[in-house]
């Protein structure tokens, strides 16, 4: 299964549940952050199979936001996520600290 299959399947399994009400795309929003609160204590734990399933979670609560708020089907995680890349894409910076810093 690749990545556009997978996210549809994810839309289905949403919509069976009665997720896309645009109203709630501000809950489900909190449900992501909740699921990054998730991931911080993997970390902290060092427990590797709460940390893959956190990572899961959060894509998952942001293909439910997205459809909420845009509508279902209108733009997908991949949309997203390729014009984030080419916008990132030939950024020139620095790493300092773990962080990157981009030049101006």
């Amino acid at each position: 299964m690749n990545i556009i299959e997978l996210e549809q399947r994810i839309i289905k399994w949403a919509n069976d549940r009665s997720l896309f009400d645009k109203s709630n795309y501000e809950k489900q929003t909190l449900k992501t952050m909740e699921e990054f609160g998730e991931l911080a204590k993997g970390f902290l734990k060092k427990d590797e199979n709460l940390i893959i399933d956190s990572y899961g979670d959060i894509i998952i609560t942001m293909i439910i936001s997205l459809n909420q708020y845009f509508g279902i089907g209108k733009i997908s995680i991949f949309e997203c996520l390729s014009k984030a890349f080419y916008e990132i894409e030939n950024r020139k910076g620095k790493t300092i600290n773990g962080t990157f810093i981009k030049d101006d």
